[in-house]
């Protein structure tokens, strides 16, 4: 594969965008319907 076949990038700065959450435990269950593993 040749380096011309990748799309060409823009000149930086980048920037990220981040999203995050912080798991509240009043209502287990919640996480349980929804499939998330609750890591115990």
């Amino acid at each position: 594969m040749s380096e011309t076949s990748f799309a060409r990038l823009p000149s930086p700065p980048y920037c990220a965008v981040v999203f995050s959450s912080r798991r509240g435990g009043e209502n287990p269950q919640s996480y349980a319907a929804a499939g998330v593993d609750s890591g115990s």
